[in-house]
């Protein structure tokens, strides 16, 4: 066999590997039908990466690295700027496989992409470019939107030519989460809002705290053992936990002021609301502390409304803050979502879902019951801060059962297209689904 026609038989299993059987029965024309013959190759790659579905041009360019560089490399180029984070992701990692030297400032630029997904591909692709791509890395850290991701790929480079430039920034991030915890420790101890303010202010302070961890794990010559501690810091397992302090704090003691942020001792409180302090927080550059402390200052609700009247987005997020769906995401992550959620409302005996139809949103319950019905029988019940409608988003299948009200219900709605753009910028989102569908096969 030729080389030309061993590329074509490796691509044609890779695109059949990578493509579900969904895709592949709208692409087996292209792919398959053809047969290899009456296109070439670099045709068909060209046909399948300008796809209508983002799944199919994702999975054309992970074949891409089978190709030939001059086939390869201007299609990957191409679909840098592809809409869908997904493809973006798999448009990088190609290029850079593909050409490394081609791939590094597009990998570099997409350090801040406003997609994690993405950003995780960068990380990646940077480091696969290694030493050549080392001073950009550093560079970045000095981007607010770039810094995560920089140090994500730096964390699998040797960075100890840059020693004194990123010690100066693992001082200047443990110096912003030490600031965070001091304005934590003003912030009033009662109410849901001073607790939603407080609980942000402290997950910025431990996120400062990781990225000045993991900055001095790079230039650390135990950096493997720093990594393994870090990442078990946000462990359920309290013991774990212990173990990772006690790493952290023998390995390198002047980490030791950050450590307090999980050890306990990062939770303490002013015996009394400084009303200056209150106001620097509400002049904060980031909008969701800042208005949480206008929220707070403004006596915000400090609940959830149950008034027909459309709730605040800041009272959404005191609301999402409690449902399962999205008990993995920080605090902070909860505002982009209640600021597309809709609020709904609904009288006795209105239906909010049927049996059969295909789902274009999950509902949220605030307030009320609803009814799953399912062939004219009632299955289950569900209350406030549960979700109903999300199985047929998962599956894309038609709902298996029927949703009424039972007296006055409120929800929170969101659509299908916004719940799909979630899933795919916030994977963490998935333990939250996973959580819910648990829940489900645990009642049958």
């Amino acid at each position: 066999m030729n080389q030309r026609s061993y590329w074509l038989d490796t691509l044609q299993k890779s695109e059949i590997s990578n493509l579900n059987s969904e895709i592949l029965s709208r692409a087996d024309v292209v792919v398959v039908g053809a047969g290899y013959t009456g296109l070439s190759a670099a045709r068909r790659l060209e046909t399948l990466v300008a796809d209508a579905e983002p799944a199919v041009r994702a999975s054309a360019l992970h074949a891409l690295p089978l190709a030939p560089p001059a086939v390869g490399v201007p299609l990957a180029e191409r679909a840098l700027d592809d809409p869908d984070p997904t493809v973006r992701a798999a448009a990088l990692r190609s290029l850079v496989a593909l050409s490394p030297t081609a791939g590094l400032q597009p990998a570099v630029a997409a350090l801040g992409d406003p997609s994690a997904r993405v950003r995780h591909a960068a990380a990646d692709a940077c480091a696969q470019i290694g030493e050549a791509v080392i001073p950009r890395l550093v560079a970045a850290l000095a981007a607010t939107t770039e810094r995560e991701a920089a140090i994500e790929a730096l964390s699998s480079l040797d960075g100890s030519a840059h020693r004194t430039e990123i010690d100066g920034w693992a001082s200047a991030w443990s110096a912003d989460a030490t600031r965070d915890r001091a304005l934590a420790a003003v912030v009033p101890t009662d109410g849901h809002v001073a607790e939603l303010l407080r609980g942000a202010l402290l997950e910025r302070a431990r996120r400062s705290a990781r990225l000045g961890l993991r900055a001095r794990a790079v230039i650390n010559d135990d950096g493997a053992s720093m990594r393994t501690a870090i990442a078990d810091l946000d462990s359920a397992d309290h013991e774990q936990v212990a173990i990772a302090l006690e790493t952290l704090d023998t390995i390198d003691p002047a980490t030791r002021p950050l450590l307090a942020l999980w050890d306990g001792s990062g939770h303490d409180h002013a015996h009394a609301t400084d009303e200056g302090s209150l106001q620097d927080v509400a002049g904060d550059p980031d909008p969701f502390i800042a208005r949480c402390a206008e929220y707070l200052m403004e006596g915000g609700n400090d609940g959830m409304s149950r008034t027909a009247a459309p709730m605040p987005a800041m009272e959404r997020v005191l609301f999402l803050r409690h449902v399962a769906l999205f008990e993995a995401l920080a605090t902070a992550d909860l505002l982009p979502i209640a600021e597309i959620a809709e609020d709904l409302a609904f009288a006795d005996g209105d239906v909010l879902g049927s049996q059969g139809e295909t789902g274009d949103g999950l509902h949220i319950i605030v307030a009320g019951t609803v009814e799953v019905d399912a062939d004219g029988a009632t299955i289950a019940e569900r209350g406030p801060g549960d979700v109903v409608g999300e199985m047929s988003l998962i599956t894309h299948r038609p709902r298996m059962a029927s949703m009424r009200a039972r007296g006055d219900v409120r929800t929170v709605w969101i659509s299908r297209r916004a719940f799909d753009a979630m899933m795919q910028d916030r994977p963490d989102i998935a333990i939250g689904v996973m959580h819910v569908l648990a829940d489900r096969l645990a009642e049958r």
